[in-house]
């Protein structure tokens, strides 16, 4: 006889296995993804920290760059390079509320390397010989400036730094050395500390500065000035100019995030700890709430929860990522963009960039060069996100390093190809147009890459130049043309992107020039005017035609239009 088979607890003993199956599935899901979404956003903090102090340290740069700035004004003051004593002596007197900032101090040295001058006096230094610091022997090549690693005054053993800038002749020659020395250690009165406080570095931890020996400049707490910087879990090459951040212990045993970047131009590192307890405290909580979802959700079926969790987690990762990447462009550009214009006696300037709704893909620039003449210069790369924001970086450094080289445009152009092809891609180029201009002869060469174009509005007409190279970073073996103009009272330059060439070309009736012609023709206007103009017709165009906005960098150069009255001069 066959036993009978009690099918109800056979069928409450399989649903039973099946709810079990179930669960320990969901389980498995729920924590597998609550670890993947805790491994990616630790990923994330730790690279917004490489990101932000790499940041961080570019900006440091350009704040150190106001005073070498200043004191390369006071190096081309006439007296100073003359070479009479007494008239250098004079000259840093009067010059002596500008150099307030180098609270160590300015010394003037002669080619040789012996201290000629000080200010304020100090005798003791007279006709000592420096010839054998880094901050002098690095300005043999007179076209550089040096920020020196950490010094010791003999005198009173007080800790430095030291910024130099060479003095050199009519003919470009070395006459000497202007340094200007900061004072380490004090935390209220240092203009030197004050340029790094500003940048509101770091947010739950210390900021220090690192000379290339490895001792600290700054730190955010003034503790350890002057000694060796001790992290036991940087990497080895975090001080020898690398980028990169990890996730460690501080000296005192904390957890931490500790980054690090060269600061550019220096042999210095700026390196940044936040506290890890802190930056991950949001991160746990949105975690726990995770985990609750996740447990209410195991009464649905096993599949369609894991299913929906996992794609709604991946689609808020890669939303939050690429929302990142696009902040730490427009990080990159704002910075890029100059706060002010140079004044130049005889001309009016005037320029503006706008960018487009997903952020910055170009820029502009202008700056003295040390022969006195005025580089412009206006480009573009067709890509978007981070890389696009470090190659316009990258390019912008390059054009001011030929600029301070006093390099014509073709030979400016053909040296930042050369040396941005190795990094470049087919998507990812430079169009670029760059100009030099003579201010007391009105002489403006320029050269062009890639699609950009440059205007010329000469007596009631206008000249478009677009005959170009290929952009930067296409080809090794390109070559650039340049132009030649002699630009009189009264001549206006326009140097745009193509966020104003696209506008103009669609909106204009007789031709791709005419609207911009109609602009430039208005007597007695001046640069900004024309450039509101400009502006103008670009937003008018964009309205009727339905134009999606873009990037657009415009630079409006006007040589003022003073004629000398002959009965005057008689």
């Amino acid at each position: 006889m066959r036993p009978q088979i009690d099918w109800r607890k056979l069928y409450s003993r399989l649903l039973t296995a099946g709810m079990i199956l179930t669960l320990a599935a969901l389980t498995v899901v729920a924590v597998y993804i609550f670890l993947a979404y805790r491994t990616t956003a630790q990923d994330l903090i730790i690279e917004r920290d490489r990101q932000l102090t790499y940041l961080s340290a570019a900006r440091l740069r350009d704040e150190l760059g106001k005073f070498t700035d200043e004191l390369s004004a006071v190096a081309r003051i006439q007296p100073i390079y003359g070479g009479n004593l007494e008239a250098q002596r004079r000259a840093l007197q009067d010059s002596q509320n500008r150099l307030v900032v180098f609270d160590g101090g300015v010394v003037l040295l002669d080619n040789f390397g012996r201290v000629r001058l000080t200010q304020p006096p100090r005798p003791d230094l007279i006709d000592q010989d420096w010839s054998d610091r880094d901050f002098f022997r690095g300005l043999l090549d007179p076209s550089s400036t040096i920020l020196s690693d950490l010094m010791e005054d003999p005198a009173d053993g007080s800790l430095g730094v030291v910024m130099s800038v060479p003095v050199t002749g009519e003919g470009g020659e070395l006459i000497g050395v202007l340094a200007g020395m900061f004072e380490l250690g004090a935390s209220t009165t240092s203009s030197f500390y004050a340029s790094v406080i500003r940048l509101r570095i770091g947010q739950s931890g210390t900021t220090y500065l690192v000379d290339g020996t490895g001792r600290v400049l700054y730190d955010s707490d003034y503790n350890v000035v002057g000694e060796p910087l001790a992290m036991p879990g940087l990497p080895a090459d975090a001080l020898r100019g690398q980028v990169g951040a990890v996730r460690t212990r501080d000296a005192a045993g904390n957890e931490v995030v500790a980054a690090y970047a060269p600061v550019p131009g220096t042999n210095w590192v700026l390196v940044t700890e936040d506290d890890w307890n802190l930056l991950f405290g949001p991160v746990q909580r949105y975690g726990r709430f995770l985990l609750l979802v996740l447990a209410l959700g195991m009464t649905l079926p096993a599949l369609g929860v894991a299913t929906l969790v996992r794609l709604q987690h991946l689609t808020v990762l890669e939303r939050e990522h690429s929302a990142q990447e696009m902040r730490v462009a427009s990080l990159i550009q704002e910075m890029l963009v100059p706060e002010q214009l140079p004044v130049v006696p005889g001309w009016d300037l005037a320029a503006h960039y706008q960018a487009g709704p997903e952020g910055g893909r170009d820029f502009f620039d202008l700056g003295f060069r040390p022969d006195g003449r005025l580089m412009l210069a206006v480009a573009e790369t067709p890509d978007r996100g981070i890389q696009a924001a470090h190659l316009i970086s990258a390019t912008r450094a390059v054009l001011r390093g030929t600029a301070q080289r006093r390099m014509c445009p073709h030979e400016a152009l053909a040296c930042t190809n050369e040396l941005l092809c190795p990094d470049t891609t087919a998507d990812l180029v430079v169009d670029c147009a760059y100009a030099v201009l003579d201010p007391p002869t009105g002489n403006f060469s320029f050269s062009l890459a890639g699609h950009l174009a440059t205007y010329h509005w000469n007596g009631g007409h206008l000249a478009a130049y677009t005959e170009s190279g290929a952009p930067l970073g296409t080809d090794l073996t390109t070559t650039y043309r340049e132009t030649m103009l002699a630009l009189n009272p009264a001549d206006v330059i326009v140097m745009c992107s193509d966020g104003l060439m696209v506008a103009q070309g669609v909106s204009g009736k007789d031709g791709a020039t005419v609207d911009i012609a109609t602009v430039l023709r208005r007597p007695n206007a001046d640069a900004r005017e024309l450039l509101a103009g400009l502006r103008a017709l670009l937003n008018e165009a964009r309205a009727q035609h339905k134009l999606l906005e873009d990037d657009v960098s415009i630079i409006v150069l006007k040589r003022d239009d003073k004629r000398t009255d002959p009965g005057a001069a008689a």
